[in-house]
Formats: C-alpha cells, sequence, structure tokens
C-alpha cells in the first residue's frame, strides 16, 4: 500500500515564481554590484565598493596587456600605417606631364617610399600599445566607463538576467515539489 502525495499546483507555481524573483534580482544586483557603488561606504567593519572602481588600476593593466598582444599590436599598427603610406606615395601625381615627368615622378615616390620606411622603422619602436591603453583607460570616469560597457554588452546582460530568472523558477518549483513530498 503506497502512499499518495497530492501536489498542489499553487504552491509549485509560487515556489516557481519566488525563484525566478530571486534569481533574477540576484544577477542585476551582481551587475549593479559591479559598478556600484563607485566610491567607498564604510559599514561598520566592512567596505563597500563596485569591484570596477575598486580595482579599475589592474583591470586596465590586463585589458592593455591583452589588447597589446593580441588585438592591436605594435607590429600591426606599424604594417597598417605602412599601407596606409604606400597608397599615400602611389596616388601622388606631379603637376606637369612630358616625357621626364614620369621619371622624375618614379624616383620621388621612390626617395619618398624610402623615407617613409625608414621613419616608420624608426617610429614602430616607439610605438607601446599597452600603455596607450592603459592611457585612455586612466581618463575614463567610473560612470562613463559603466555607460560604455552597459552599451557594448547591455543586451547580454538581460539575458543573463532573465536565464537567472529560469533557473531559479526551475529551482523554486523542484524546491516545492520535493517540500510537498516532505510533509
Amino acid at each position: 500500500m503506497g502512499v499518495h502525495v497530492r501536489m498542489k499546483p499553487e504552491i509549485i507555481a509560487l515556489g516557481s515564481l519566488f525563484g525566478a524573483l530571486i534569481g533574477y534580482l540576484a544577477n542585476r544586483l551582481a551587475i549593479w554590484m559591479l559598478f556600484h557603488p563607485i566610491k567607498p561606504v564604510k559599514i561598520g567593519p566592512l567596505t563597500l565598493q563596485g569591484i570596477f572602481p575598486k580595482k579599475k588600476g589592474e583591470i586596465a593593466e590586463k585589458l592593455a596587456s591583452v589588447i597589446s598582444e593580441t588585438v592591436v599590436t605594435k607590429e600591426e599598427i606599424a604594417g597598417m600605417t605602412k599601407e596606409a603610406v604606400e597608397k599615400m606615395i602611389s596616388s601622388v601625381k606631379l603637376p606637369f606631364s612630358g616625357p621626364v615627368s614620369s621619371l622624375v615622378e618614379g624616383v620621388a615616390k621612390s626617395v619618398m617610399l624610402s623615407l617613409a620606411q625608414k621613419f616608420l622603422s624608426e617610429a614602430s619602436d616607439h610605438i607601446d600599445v599597452a600603455e596607450y591603453v592603459r592611457r585612455k583607460f586612466d581618463e575614463i570616469d567610473d560612470e562613463e566607463f559603466e555607460r560604455m560597457f552597459k552599451e557594448a554588452i547591455g543586451n547580454e546582460l538581460k539575458y543573463i538576467s532573465l536565464n537567472d530568472a529560469m533557473i531559479g523558477a526551475i529551482v523554486g518549483a523542484l524546491e516545492a515539489m520535493i517540500m510537498s513530498l516532505v510533509h
């Protein structure tokens, strides 16, 4: 003779609703806490501050390193600059024409290209992408960084929050079912 347990759908629905709400709100709070509070706030022995404002220097350093090593290297910048200069030089036309003009134009382009390559070779030794990224990051205030971050991945943050709400709903429903079996 088995024990028959009746699960109440309204309890399961309520558990699911609370789970979804908790999952969604916990995620939104976690995202908010990435940026807030901007200035440290003391509450007794605790000091609260958003992760990005608190660790801005470390984050800038890591981003600068990743960007300069993988996204935009100084060799790539030098290469793009060289291509642009070569296009500019190849498009140069002398303001006169005649049998000597093509010879003069060829020599002029050759000299300009040689000078440009020498200059670019020297200049590329002075390109520091990581330092540039760090400096630019330091120039951005915390509110602007938050705006840029949310502009770049705001929709994805919404989907993450909705996914957490869905997971919370499933967990809440399962919890309600388990609790109804236990009682």
